[in-house]
This record gives structure tokens, sequence and C-alpha cells, in this order.
């Protein structure tokens, strides 16, 4: 049992040892180890099982002569060394290197299928789409699995250990650079090596910790990298961050280094990992799952017939401290994405678990499993995307207490939205005293632009499909040609709505143009480029 390299030809050209994707999910290996590593293992349960699959983490290590055959990687890495003198990461990886043995990172599963032959070629091989490939899967396209297992190690190498129907399976992967050989110079290898790729294993010559007799996999990255660092704590949160909903439906659980996380004590770990309700639309690293798990336990379930998807789910939920996104989930219930669709002081959730639903959303997202989009052309998918995002705005107002009357006023979203008839917070802070400031020899400026608005009221006529706003606009003096801009809060500033048609004034690049006078003006028919309803702001355009 040796690792095989074959020997690079002229037309294979030259594979450097920082693969692109190995650099993209080494980025937080952490994350992209848990992410890729659950799914791998929710994709594989044992169908139709009322228990959960679980998946634990730990590590270990073993001398180096229990491992037939690794330290020939560290001589290839030599070689990578000698081919690249200039690349820092692979002197990292030798630096690493262990004197006596290898630490290794074991994730195993159980109440799963384990891998078929197939399944184990894809994950090892380059033609990687699925663990699991079943009409079934839950799985998405892509390469994640086995390029964050290498980016963990030192030696860019992994095992896998599984049994299933087919009986036991042993085979392993690492990946470094094209290089010449150090003792034969007429020799190139190529980047990828493969232990035990023709099965001839002798079960005798099996270290016993890396043998597995209960159906399941288990995936051992050898030469683990983080093995001095106290990593608990962020295996802990990258699981919380991404598969909290899996566990508090009690569809997994997850040991961490001998912490058990499950549906009796997520919300406890989530609490005390997560003290506040503070989060990030698009940051991967910062994502709080806080405020959506106290929504899908306390919140308000609305369902909805989605052509193409089936039944899917929304969970909302109130509290002034959310940050107005919804989080996007499907069948393996791991986050997918968070979108600003309501108001910031709510939450959201989304999921869809049909058979025919996951389907078509796996086949939208990416190698990272991180966002639904729209195949080119694809008008269906355009179609089912803007479901979702009806059902969610059609749930919201209704949940917000907006109905599906014909209007609503600015007044209302106050009380809703914490917002006041100028946009902004209401409540604010109180702000510490300011030293006064020298009188200046500059003369004083009338009232800024800025400041003509008093107060601004909106009144909205139509449905879900659109309509217009009546703006009533209060104001101090005469401000004859004044453009007005319009803007939608969200949950740190307030962005842009471009004004498609105004019945007073004139509509120029998307702002109205007006004369207003001292005192009340009403605008009326305002019609503005959002495909919602949203509760605007008005300000002043300030002449250059």
């Amino acid at each position: 049992m040796a690792w095989r390299f074959s020997k690079e030809s002229v037309e294979d050209g030259f594979i450097g040892f920082n693969e692109n994707s190995i650099q993209q999910f080494g980025e937080n290996v952490e994350k992209s180890i848990v992410r890729e590593a659950l799914q791998n293992s929710m994709d594989a349960g044992v169908k139709g099982s009322k228990d959960p699959v679980s998946v634990e983490f730990k590590t270990f290590s073993l001398p180096k002569d229990a491992l037939f055959g690794f330290q020939d990687i560290e001589r290839h890495l030599q070689m990578c060394a000698k081919q690249e003198p200039k690349n820092d990461k692979i002197k990292k990886c030798i630096d690493l290197i262990e004197r006596n043995a290898y630490s290794l990172l074991e994730i195993s599963d159980y109440n799963t299928n384990g891998m078929l032959e197939e399944d184990l070629h894809a994950l090892v091989k380059d033609k990687f789409l699925a663990y699991n490939k079943s009409k079934d899967s839950q799985g998405g396209a892509g390469i994640g699995g086995k390029s964050s297992f290498m980016a963990a190690s030192y030696l860019r190498s992994f095992l896998v250990s599984t049994v299933s129907k087919e009986g036991f399976r042993f085979k392993g992967r690492t990946q470094l650079c094209t290089r010449q050989d150090d003792m034969d110079k007429s020799i190139h290898w190529r980047d990828k090596g493969f232990y035990n790729d023709d099965y001839r294993l002798n079960l005798e010559d099996l270290p016993e910790k890396l043998k597995r007799s209960e159906q399941g996999s288990s995936i051992f990255i050898v030469g683990y990298k983080s093995v001095m660092r106290d990593v608990k704590g962020e295996y802990i949160r990258e699981v919380l961050r991404n598969y909290w909903l899996s566990i508090l439906h009690n569809k997994l659980i997850v040991n961490v280094f001998g912490s058990e996380l499950n549906n009796d004590n997520i919300l406890k770990y989530i609490e005390e990992y997560f003290p506040n309700y503070k989060d990030f639309e698009k940051s991967e690293f910062r994502s709080n799952p806080r405020a959506y798990a106290e929504t899908v336990s306390q919140g308000t379930l609305y369902k909805r017939e989605i052509p193409r998807l089936g039944e899917c789910k929304l969970w909302l939920k109130k509290n002034d401290e959310y940050p107005g996104f919804v989080s996007r989930h499907r069948k393996s219930r791991m986050l997918i994405y968070k979108t600003k669709e309501i108001e910031s002081g709510f939450a959201g959730v989304f999921l869809c678990t049909s058979k025919s639903g996951n389907e078509v959303l796996k086949d939208m997202e990416g190698a990272k499993h991180d966002k639904w989009t729209q195949h080119k052309g694809n008008k269906e998918d355009k179609e089912v995307l803007e479901s979702i995002k009806e059902f969610i705005s059609d749930s919201f107002r209704e949940f917000a207490g907006l109905g599906k009357g014909d209007s609503f006023t600015i007044d209302v979203l106050d009380d809703m939205f914490g917002i006041d008839l100028g946009g902004k917070i209401s409540n604010p802070k109180p702000k510490p005293p300011i030293d006064p400031k020298p009188p200046v020899d500059d003369p004083v400026e009338p009232t800024p632009r800025n400041r003509l608005i008093k107060q601004a009221k909106f009144k909205y006529q139509g449905d879900k499909n659109g309509g217009t706003y009546t703006v009533a606009i209060d104001c101090k003096e005469d401000a004859p040609s004044q453009a007005l801009r319009f803007k939608m809060a969200t949950d740190s500033s307030f962005d842009e709505i471009g004004v498609l048609a105004s019945g007073s004034g004139s509509v120029v690049n998307g702002q109205i143009k007006i004369d207003l006078k001292q005192g009340k003006n009403i605008i009326e028919n305002v019609k503005l480029d959002s495909p919602f309803m949203v509760a605007p702001e008005v300000e002043v355009v300030q002449e250059k």
C-alpha cells in the first residue's frame, strides 16, 4: 500500500502548488471543513430513518512508521520546494512537519449509508459532483470537500475509510505540484497522488484507528495543520453558523472535540457563542445565527406552494435588535445565504425541503453552496427566485400589520419599524455634549438646503403588484426648481431608489425636480423603481 503519482507528459503542462480551489477553500479552513463535511454526511443519511445523522470531530496522532508511504510525501514536498523555491506556502508546510508522528483530524459520520465505489471515486478523484450522488442527494456541484480537506493538511493529504452495502473501502488523495524527481532528473511527476488506488489493501497493514466496521464514513486529514491551536471554539461557531437549523430540527447531531450539539442544547450554545444580534449580510466569517434560531423557535410560520419548489415555509419574528435579514435554506437546512428583504427590527427564515424544490435550488448553487443564481437565459430559474421574493414580501406585509389594504401611511411605519417621519431611527441614543466652538468670520448662510424639509408623510395606493405614493412635504421656505431624491432604509444606511413617474414637477435622472413652496406641498402619483412596497425617505439634492 503506497502513494501512486503518474509521470507528467509535455501536454499536461505545469501545475503549481497554489492550486486555485485549495487556496479558495483554505481562506477559512474551519468553515470550509464544517460546511463541506457535514453536507457530505447529511447527503448520505439513511433514507427513511427517524434518527438524526451524527458527526464527530476529534484529533489523534499516529507514529510515522504506522502510516506506510507517508514519509514519501515529505520527500515529494522537498521536490516541490526545489521546483518553486520562492513559494512560501511550501516552506510553511515543510516547517510544520512533525518529527516522530503525524497529527490527524478525524471526521466520522453515523446513521449514514457510507460511500459506494462510485461515490468514493468521485470524492477522491477530480470528477467530484456530490458525495452520495443518488437522485435524492441534497448536495450541489463542486469540489469543496477534497479541497478543504487538503487545505487543512501540511502534507496536502487525506484518507477515507468507509463501509457501505458494498463492504469496506479505503482510499487517499494528495495534491502537490508538478515537480522534477530528485533522483532521476528525466522524470517529472504530476501534482496529484492517490493512496491504495488499486484497492490492494492488506487490512493488517492498516492502523486500528483508521479501520471502520460500522456503516458510514470517516475522513482523516493527515498532517493536520491546526493541531497546536485551540480551534474547538472556531469549529463550534462554524457549526452553529451553518447548521443551526439542521440541529434544531433534529436532523443532525455534531460532537466537536467532546462537546455535543443537539436539538436540546442548540439554543443555549447559540446564546453562549453569540451574545448579541449583530449580523452581516455578506460577511462570510461573521455570520450570527441567533436572530434566526429564535425566529424559527418562537416566531410566526407562513406556508406557500411555489411552482417547481412545492411547499415552502417562512418564519418571521420582530425584535428591535434583529438585523432585518432573511436566511435561506433547503433540505439539508445548511445556511445558503441571507438577503435584505425586510425591515431592520425583524428576522426571517426561508426553508424548502421538498424533493423537487431541493433539486431545483441545489442546481442553482455554485461550488461554495452560498447563493441561488439564475442560469443565464433560464426564465424558469428567474421565476422561482421572484416567487420566493414575493412569498417573503407578502408574508412580511401581513406579519408587520400592513395587511392587504390599499394604503398605509408613514405614521404606521413609525410604530412598526422605529422610523420617524424624516426617515431617521427613532429614540436615538443621547449624544455627549459638544464643546462650543469659537465664532468664525465667515458669513452665516441661509437655511441649508438639506434642512428645508420639516416633515414628510407618505401614503401608498396599490397592492403587492405595484402602486404609487402621495407625498406630503412641509417646507420651511420657498425652494424653486428643487431636486428631490428618495431612499429606502437598509440595516446600516439608506439606498437611493429611482423615481419612474410623478404627477407634479418633472422626473430627471431618477429624481423629481419641482418648485417647493413654504408650508405644505403635495406630490401625487409618485412611482418608485422598487418591486415591492418600501418605507421611503425623501431628501433634497444639494446644488453643486
